[in-house]
């Protein structure tokens, strides 16, 4: 599996969890969350109203055939707008202190760094430390007597960062794993592959052998064992030289120029031949 393909399924998968957490959205907002500030529950439903309609869209979209630079982008653009829709929400109940709100940025966290590995992993949290900052001076600013607290800052941005790091080492490890074993079922494929061509050419040669005894006739037997060299090599001119006291006799020929050209009983010398080089290793 290719990483682009890796990607595109846990895209398509992210669409469905996405697409679940709009009831659970619609929930908290309409019901769970009570005495919103000024604003703050109109802001709830926007925010709500862009999930559904993101939702319903990138489901569409994950499931419609894409070249491979556009299922990049796609990818991209649905991390960014999942990581925006948490930092709305995280601004819109940051009036709600005993609301673990801003704990959502770890999904945006995991999925970055089940996208990207390890790049992933410590970029986003890096990349959420402007929303950390943000909310936690809107809050302060907002919402008096509460003082900005750094710790609301740095113990989010350390989690984010362990997490990043732990899942992004997780998902390289395993590509790594999946490549290796992708390579190594490809090697077993080849050696199969090569193991069944041996084994054919072991087939055709007892073949051949055993037509070389099925007469005692020579000219039947030769005859029968070119016929089977045939299936297995296939040539335009073959012969059976025999090489004895330094002359080359041919004993069969088959093929074109079989009769005219060095036909059955031809002798030749072997010195000075092709022949001769043959019979040296050459």
């Amino acid at each position: 599996m290719t990483e682009l393909r890796r990607r595109w399924q846990l895209e398509r998968w992210i669409s469905v969890i996405r697409v679940a957490a709009v009831p659970w959205a619609l929930f908290e907002v309409a019901v769970i969350s009570q005495d919103y500030p000024a604003g703050h529950e109109l802001a709830a439903w926007l925010t709500t109203a862009a999930l559904v309609i993101g939702a319903a869209a990138f489901f569409y979209i994950d499931r419609r055939p894409f070249g491979e630079q556009a299922q990049r982008l796609i990818c991209l653009a649905s991390l960014t707008f999942n990581t925006l829709i948490i930092s709305a929400y995280c601004f819109v109940f940051s009036f709600e202190p005993g609301t673990p709100i801003r704990q959502l940025l770890y999904f945006a966290v995991i999925e970055a760094a089940l996208r990207y590995g390890l790049i992933g992993g410590v970029v986003m949290p890096l990349a959420q430390l402007p929303v950390l900052i943000g909310t936690e001076l809107f809050r302060a600013d907002r919402f008096a007597p509460l003082d900005f607290a750094t710790d609301h800052i740095t113990l989010p941005l350390g989690l984010g960062l362990l997490m990043g790091l732990i899942v992004g080492w997780l998902v390289n490890r395993l590509a790594r794993e999946t490549e290796l074993a992708e390579q190594r079922a490809g090697e077993a494929e080849g050696f199969r592959d090569e193991l069944g061509r041996r084994v054919d050419v072991l087939d055709a040669a007892n073949r051949c052998a055993r037509a070389l005894g099925s007469s005692l006739d020579l000219d039947h037997a030769f005859a029968a064992f070119i016929r089977e060299l045939r299936g297995l090599l296939g040539f335009d001119r073959t012969a059976i030289v025999l090489a004895d006291d330094g002359t080359a006799r041919v004993m069969a020929a088959a093929g074109a120029g079989a009769d005219t050209v060095f036909p059955i009983g031809t002798r030749r010398a072997v010195a000075g031949s092709l022949l001769e080089e043959v019979l040296n290793g050459a």
